[in-house]
């Protein structure tokens, strides 16, 4: 239960990122907000589809964001990030040759902090994003003017905060991820498939996959479509994830660029959604969160 409400880690974006997942998909379903802050000034886009909105405004304004964002074609690098490790030592302290050689041992080294005094520090891994393309400024969801100057934008090292991202250029503007739950992206899932369904107005938001246009996720009354690839029952009815022809999908040019439009028996990404979903349950789950049988030892008779 603890691994299934905790957020995700960088680690687990990084990972899923340079396997070849498809990185829209990654960001729709990953993160669940991002907060741009602009001097005194903060602005929030929330990856969450209202169903009682009826032209879903908020998950249009994070869709251009995503947009803009891997335009830059952004890739995500490991990067070294010292850690401070206690108090700052004189060089009086420092004289215990063991103690040094387990330090190192240990992977923690000393490191100038000013006139004969020293930090304990020790080399932790982080990432960050780096751009092939800065034409667009990441921190902005509007893109700049063209005679705006190019700023190189990286990932923050934020080790104590491994469920947010980080982005500042050169200025005050910073751009910061928050990763969602395995239990959020489910809900998330859940969002979707209520806006789809929904007696006014019904939506499926339509990403721009891999030059094709394709729902994030689709989940249609049983009987709506000829045919279906899961179907479950739930307490008020029967729904299905129908199956659909590839061949039929539509060629689009603008990675992560969301359109919404009416339900369709159209597949697009639902399945990868639900196996993106059951991999990071199974990756945060842990052996002490699993019930145990207590051992007795009988001695004798």
């Amino acid at each position: 239960m603890r691994g299934f409400l905790t957020p995700l880690g960088k680690d687990t974006l990084n990972y899923y990122w340079m396997q070849g997942w498809p990185h829209a998909l990654l960001l729709y379903l990953f993160v669940q907000k991002v907060e741009i802050k602009d001097g005194d000034q903060t602005k929030v886009l929330l990856n969450y589809p209202d169903s009682a909105d009826l032209k879903a405004t908020k998950l249009q304004d994070f869709g251009d964001w995503v947009q803009h964002f891997l335009a830059q074609e952004p890739d995500i690098e490991e990067v070294p990030v010292p850690v401070n490790i206690g108090p700052i030592l004189p060089e009086e302290k420092l004289t215990n040759l063991s103690k040094l050689v387990e330090m190192s041992k240990e992977g923690l080294v000393l490191t100038p902090a000013g006139d004969k005094v020293y930090q304990l520090q020790k080399k932790q891994t982080d990432f960050r994003f780096k751009f092939g393309n800065q034409d667009k400024d990441v921190a902005d969801v509007e893109p700049p003017p063209a005679a705006s100057p190019r700023k190189a934008l990286y990932l923050q090292a934020l080790p104590q905060e491994s469920a947010k991202i980080a982005i500042s250029n050169d200025d005050s503007k910073t751009t910061t991820f928050f990763l969602r739950s395995p239990e959020a992206i489910l809900y998330y899932l859940g969002e979707l498939m209520r806006l789809a369904n929904r007696e006014a107005s019904p939506m499926v938001p339509y990403v721009c996959i891999q030059d094709r246009l394709q729902p994030l996720f689709v989940a249609r009354p049983a009987g709506a479509c000829t045919s279906t690839l899961i179907d479950a029952e739930t307490a008020q009815e029967r729904f299905a994830i129908p199956k659909s022809d590839p061949e039929k999908l539509v060629p689009c040019n603008m990675p992560g660029s969301l359109q919404l439009k009416p339900p369709t028996c159209d597949t697009g990404r639902s399945m990868h959604g639900l196996s993106l979903l059951s991999q990071v349950i199974s990756l945060q789950k842990s052996a002490k969160d699993n019930p145990g049988t207590a051992l007795v030892r009988i001695v004798g008779n």
